[in-house]
């Protein structure tokens, strides 16, 4: 998956200065672990509206540097979370995780 990001990040910036990629790598791994805390305490509280604030600001992060696989499950958890659907919630911030794994 880092590597399928880098040569995304790549393409879009037009440059491939390893320490900055690392960078943008990073900031975004770090990223989507607080996004998942985030969901993970709305959805405790049931908090729908945060749950589809969240995940629809995590599905941007992920588009803007090519994790089309999470942008993905965002997606698929943004319109349970519209929805009010709290076991499509659950089942997706499954997914969420699985997706979050493969960021080394």
């Amino acid at each position: 998956m880092k590597e399928t990001i880098f040569n995304y990040l790549k393409g879009q910036l037009g440059d491939d200065d390893p320490n900055l990629l690392e960078t943008l790598y990073t900031e975004y791994r770090n990223t989507v672990f607080e996004r998942i805390r985030d969901i993970q305490n709305a959805l405790e509280a049931k908090d729908f509206k945060r749950l589809h604030a969240v995940s629809h600001t995590l599905k941007g992060d992920a588009l803007m540097v090519g994790d089309h696989d999470m942008n993905r499950c965002a997606l698929q958890f943004e319109i349970s979370a519209k929805s009010d659907d709290e076991a499509g919630c659950r089942s997706h911030l499954t997914t969420i995780l699985e997706c979050a794994k493969r960021l080394p």
